[in-house]
């Protein structure tokens, strides 16, 4: 019985403890510019370039984001990074990585650019990343949209 007792007592000591852990929300994403990092017309290399969001009171060691893009609503670019960012509380950091690139889309996409008023171009970014202290996975799936201008770094984001 005394058994029985300690048992319960200890679930009831764990589960108490568990409740005081802090939840946290996820980071958000968004696409703050890309770059040639290599160019064919088999396996173009794109400097993918993320401003993430840590809306939560703790920074956020990140260890690994794994993305697929698309612009206008096709498939463009899919990558992996291992590089380690913190992003900090209440605060965002950029998150750079290099994903290879569809050719054909990344020409389209660029036609369609060129030729749109304003230059504006969709985009989605699905992905995960990965809490390396907590190893704790976020899920994302963040549209968006954004100029040609401001995707190329030649002028500040208004966000």
């Amino acid at each position: 019985m005394r058994f029985l007792t300690f048992i319960m007592t200890a679930a009831a000591l764990l589960t108490a403890g568990c409740t005081t852990l802090p939840v946290l929300q996820k980071p958000t994403l968004e696409l703050a510019g890309l770059r040639i990092d290599h160019m064919s017309l088999r396996d173009p290399q794109i400097g993918l370039i993320l401003r993430a969001h840590n809306p939560n009171a703790v920074s956020l060691p990140i260890k690994n984001v794994s993305v697929a893009v698309e612009l206008n609503e096709r498939a463009f670019a899919e990558g992996e990074s291992t590089d380690a960012v913190t992003l900090p509380a209440h605060g965002s950091a950029l998150v750079e990585m290099t994903v290879h690139a569809h050719g054909d889309v990344l020409w389209t996409s660029v036609k369609e650019m060129v030729h749109s008023p304003g230059g504006m171009l969709r985009y989605r970014i699905r992905g995960s990343a990965v809490v390396s202290s907590l190893d704790l996975h976020f899920n994302f799936d963040t549209p968006g949209s954004t100029d040609f201008d401001t995707l190329l770094g030649r002028k500040r984001s208004s966000q």
